[in-house]
């Protein structure tokens, strides 16, 4: 809907996003070296989340030993 009727706020507050993303990109997950390999998923659907359009929402995680990458 923003998109259609953006203003200067919305504008600021996506550079604000993009400096944040170029000021991180340097960023990453250390992996450790282990002898048991631990991958864990975690998964939510939620029905009841949209009362406009009644669409699941869902979200997820994944995590290696205690690094969380997706």
């Amino acid at each position: 809907m923003f998109i259609h009727y953006a203003s200067k706020l919305h504008l600021k507050d996506g550079k604000r996003v993009i400096q944040y993303v170029k000021d991180t990109s340097d960023f990453g997950v250390k992996f450790t070296k282990s002898k048991e390999f631990k991958l864990f998923g975690f998964f939510d659907n939620d029905w009841r989340g949209s009362t406009d359009n009644m669409r699941s929402n869902s979200d997820y995680c994944f995590t290696f030993e205690f690094s969380v990458f997706s």
